[in-house]
């Protein structure tokens, strides 16, 4: 009997490939580690690199397929879609979204606000909050996703908490500046009512975890201070109290 394992065949990275086995009465593929059961003709296999498989067949008097037949999956490289980091926004602030992936197709859903959702860098014009889903394809088919999440509020401004509950039920745990329509942010400090700097952070991503030199503090009363520039240029400084609640 002549086996005969199929033409060879390109995948996508992370898909499966299907492998129809002929010429025989019972099937017998290679590596057997790569298949849940390697006698059966016709296989799924999803291999992670380029890899080739082996089969022999016996006919209806168990002959054995002098030479085997082989089959080569090669495994695509992997398209990795970034819709970029979320974000906060004004309403009316012009956003220029970055796209990137290893791809020659763009696609942006939804299209509301865009003004083009099938190029890698649209802008985006926002009233409201709004998550985006980029998907990127190359050539041959392949494709990846990624999200990018955009908080819109009213004016150009840094907002901040009268209130948090850092008791780690997920909910208000944490103390933040949240810079809309701030083009550079340069600093978030808290201050006890002491007036000794607590917390201190140049990356409106963190914030305050109501801990002093890692200790739990009891409810009381903090004065913060944040300062920006605006995507217009005018410098944006703000300061308040908060309160820190058990």
């Amino acid at each position: 009997p002549v086996p005969d394992a199929g033409r060879d065949t390109s995948i996508c990275f992370s898909t499966t490939a299907t492998l129809n086995g002929n010429g025989g009465a019972s099937y017998s593929w290679n590596p057997a580690s790569s298949f849940a059961n390697p006698a059966g003709r016709n296989q799924v296999v999803r291999p992670q690199i380029t890899t080739t498989y082996w089969l022999h067949v016996e006919d209806a008097n168990g002959c054995r397929s002098i030479r085997p037949d082989s089959i080569t999956v090669t495994v695509l490289e992997p398209v990795i879609a970034d819709a970029g980091a979320d974000t906060i926004i004004a309403i009316g602030q012009p956003l220029q979204l970055e796209g990137s992936g290893s791809g020659t197709i763009f696609q942006w859903t939804p299209p509301a606000g865009l003004s083009n959702p099938s190029i890698r860098n649209p802008i985006a014009l926002l009233n409201n909050h709004i998550t985006y889903t980029l998907k990127v394809t190359n050539s041959a088919g392949c494709s990846d996703e990624d999200a990018i999440s955009i908080k819109v509020y009213k004016g150009n401004d840094i907002y901040v908490a009268t209130a948090f509950t850092p008791n780690n039920d997920g909910r208000n745990d944490l103390l933040l500046a949240v810079p809309a329509g701030i083009a550079t942010f340069k600093y978030f400090k808290v201050y006890n009512r002491w007036g000794e700097l607590v917390f201190e952070t140049s990356d409106f991503r963190k914030g305050w975890d109501g801990r002093i030199k890692g200790l739990p503090q009891e409810t009381g009363t903090f004065i913060w201070m944040a300062e920006g520039i605006d995507y217009l240029g005018n410098k944006i400084f703000r300061k308040g109290t908060t309160t820190l609640m058990r």
